[in-house]
């Protein structure tokens, strides 16, 4: 079978999960942490399995930036360009997501890739340089219009 461990890192861990882990010695549920990037430095597959929430995807880009190969929801990945089955395993039910931890698991070439992959995206669309890039042009454009005398809205 398979060794694996897991540790379920954030803030407020419900008494539901507390329950479930039990006395588990594969399971360790950490509570708030300063950093995640110790957890993220370990070879790992990060699983996130979320459901509800908005706003931005940064534990996605954070397992991606260190090289982690991910499975997540598409609600969890949404609003990031992502491409299913390249850059991370898309998952909605809980077998599903299991399935794809235990495929990862047991396949260090997909596991390599993911994180390959993901590493690629985040460095290609999500960096401080390409930000800064975008920002400039932007401005760059602005500064046109506005020379221009080029009204930015129509109303």
């Amino acid at each position: 079978g398979l060794n694996l461990q897991l540790t379920l890192v954030g803030r407020d861990p419900t008494p539901a999960m507390r329950e479930a882990a039990g006395d588990d010695a594969w399971v360790t549920i950490t509570g708030a942490v300063d950093s995640v990037l110790p957890y993220l430095s370990q070879p790992n597959i990060i699983a996130l399995p979320i459901t509800l929430g908005s706003g931005t995807r940064l534990k996605i880009l954070e397992a991606f930036a260190a090289g982690c190969p991910v499975v997540s929801t598409l609600k969890g990945a949404e609003g990031l360009e992502i491409t299913p089955g390249t850059d991370i395993l898309v998952a909605e039910a809980d077998d599903d997501f299991v399935a794809a931890v235990e495929r990862l698991a047991k396949d260090s070439g997909l596991r390599r890739g993911l994180g390959a992959a993901g590493y690629r995206t985040v460095e290609g669309l999500y960096s401080w340089q390409v930000a800064a890039t975008r920002i400039q042009a932007s401005l760059a454009l602005l500064k046109e219009r506005a020379a221009q005398g080029t009204e930015m809205y129509d109303e």
